[in-house]
């Protein structure tokens, strides 16, 4: 297995990439990782890894939880 920084350094990327964002989206949706509601283990297993994806890219780790905060407070939402 690849030392960690290099692992971030190749999911950042692989994920990257115009098609790689697209991908991971797909990913993320199909892991449950935007399902609110989890209710089976199999929900929160998936969650769970979707989860860890991020943070191998190095996105949930304690100095960027308010550029995190930020990110999302800046996003487009439908209906806006």
């Amino acid at each position: 297995m690849p030392e960690k920084n290099e692992t971030q350094a190749v999911f950042r990327e692989c994920f990257g990439t115009p098609a790689g964002k697209k991908c991971f989206a797909v990913m993320l949706i199909e892991l449950d990782f935007f399902n609110t509601k989890k209710e089976t283990e199999a929900e929160m297993a998936r969650s769970n890894y979707a989860a860890m994806l991020l943070k191998k890219l190095g996105v949930f780790r304690p100095e960027n939880e308010f550029n995190v905060a930020e990110s999302i407070m800046n996003m487009s939402f439908k209906g806006d």
